[in-house]
């Protein structure tokens, strides 16, 4: 298929039973669209007819092609703009970056080099169990093992404000976390943990500080879904559900 405009094609879909006919009806969809329809297809989203403005923004081209190099890393790339817009967003409030459920240290690589932290004197604190991921209740993650947690140490090693911790979240956040938070980023897949570090640190968020919910839009979390819409309810505030199956809340 030879499109003007097709902005973005990813290789990886998740929840697709007969991969091969997915494919067919893909292309056949595609084919009914006309030559200069901007076309997004990756991370169970399809979208045409958008600008997909995204793809000119040449500081997260740059970050996202160095250090997202893997299908499923490439393919989320819409989730990975959206986190670029929060990050950004929050060096306007004061606080340190936050992800809990760091995994490879892909995403915050990338944010990492959009918000220029190398220049900052903002911490990043990184989260993951990196080994024992039975605490993952849906979707287990490939490359968690014994020698994750020095990977990822060794990714961010010439950064001395990126602090990393191994655990389990919420009990991880004892051994070190930051006093203020401007951008707090939730990807554990896992209730229990999700709920804890929203008791711990929800508190610490700056008013205007940004929070995102990885998995709250997907129906395999739709626990959390509601779990978090009840946490959050309770406190006033409204989560509002993403196209890429986040959520996002402004303080």
């Amino acid at each position: 298929m030879t499109r003007r405009n097709a902005f973005y094609i990813g290789k990886a879909f998740f929840s697709v039973r007969d991969r091969d006919l997915f494919t067919r009806a893909r292309t056949a969809l595609f084919a009914s669209f006309n030559d200069d329809c901007g076309i997004f297809a990756a991370d169970n989203l399809i979208t045409w007819g958008k600008s997909v403005g995204w793809r000119s923004d040449e500081a997260f081209a740059r970050a996202f092609d160095a250090h997202a190099t893997d299908p499923v890393e490439r393919t989320i790339v819409w989730r990975t703009v959206t986190l670029a817009w929060a990050v950004r967003q929050a060096l306007r409030v004061e606080g340190d970056f936050v992800e809990c459920g760091c995994y490879k240290g892909t995403t915050a690589r990338v944010l990492f080099d959009v918000a220029k932290l190398q220049d900052s004197p903002r911490k990043f604190y990184l989260y993951d169990l990196f080994y024992g991921a039975e605490g993952i209740a849906k979707h287990a993650m490939p490359e968690h093992s014994p020698e994750l947690e020095q990977q990822v140490r060794e990714r961010f090693s010439v950064f001395p404000n990126v602090v990393v911790t191994q655990g389990r979240v919420p009990e991880s956040l004892a051994i070190a976390s930051p006093d203020k938070i401007a951008f707090l980023h939730i990807d554990m897949n896992n209730l229990d943990a999700e709920i804890g570090a929203l008791d711990a640190l929800f508190e610490r968020v700056s008013p205007g500080g940004v929070i995102i919910l990885d998995d709250f839009g997907w129906v395999a979390y739709a626990a959390q879904m509601q779990a978090e819409r009840d946490w959050f309810a309770r406190r006033g505030y409204h989560i509002l559900e993403l196209p890429t199956g986040q959520g996002m809340v402004i303080k």
